[in-house]
């Protein structure tokens, strides 16, 4: 395994421990495990069922919280978003910015987080590569790459009013976009959530389909056939 970020690159001896795959230590073992284990428990039902429906989900428009979660939707489906929160909030203390009010609240137990934006979306190209990965006979395709996307912050006047984390799971990806002052809905609000196509127009798709060919022509793995649309 191997990381390149903009405080380390090179191998990892662990996936498990160490400064190179965690948040340095910025919250207390009591709150790292056992308060926020629901938010843990409630992220590995989300990892789970990414991974047995990755062949289906990229051709899903909206995700039923239901389907994911049970009966218990609401609730779980809250404390998923707690989840992302909670790196969020570990992310904004790394780097020394301030966790908002509501985002604490929130991870308190709070029923809403207004200023921050938790959405999901199917990445085009992502999905692309896996089904091309499948093809080529790998077992897990694209579903085992999980990582953290690049964040972008945002100022206003020279006061820092915005950060936008990422995450994905293969070719799934969740966004914790924080807005100074923004009233945002929690994604319960409705018991279905979109999953909007990221890089999907018909010109993103030539442009990727045509790279993809050159490369798998230039290691001699191409069969000279393009994919349909």
């Amino acid at each position: 395994m191997f990381k390149k970020s903009t405080r380390y690159e090179g191998e990892l001896r662990s996936l498990k421990k160490g400064s190179e795959v965690r948040w340095p230590v910025n919250l207390c073992a009591s709150c790292n495990n056992a308060r926020s284990q629901p938010f843990d428990r409630a992220h590995d039902r989300f990892e789970d069922f990414v991974v047995a429906n990755v062949d289906e989900m990229m051709r899903w428009c909206r995700l039923r919280w239901q389907d994911l979660f049970g009966a218990r939707w609401e609730q779980e489906a809250a404390d998923l978003a707690r989840y992302f929160g909670k790196q969020l909030g570990c992310l904004l203390d790394s780097y020394d910015l301030s966790v908002p009010v509501d985002l604490i609240e929130f991870l308190d137990g709070a029923p809403e987080c207004p200023s921050v934006k938790f959405s999901l979306a199917r990445n085009w190209r992502a999905g692309y590569q896996h089904t091309v990965m499948r093809d080529e006979g790998s077992a897990d395709g694209l579903s085992s790459f999980v990582g953290i996307l690049p964040s972008m912050t945002y100022e206003t006047d020279g006061r820092f009013t915005g950060l936008d984390y990422g995450y994905h799971l293969g070719y799934v990806w969740v966004a914790a976009a924080w807005r100074e002052g923004a009233v945002f809905p929690l994604w319960t609000y409705q018991p279905e959530i979109d999953l909007p196509l990221i890089n999907g127009s018909l010109r993103d798709r030539l442009a990727w389909r045509r790279m993809v060919s050159l490369h798998r022509r230039m290691i001699g793995e191409d069969g000279g056939a393009e994919a349909g649309l």
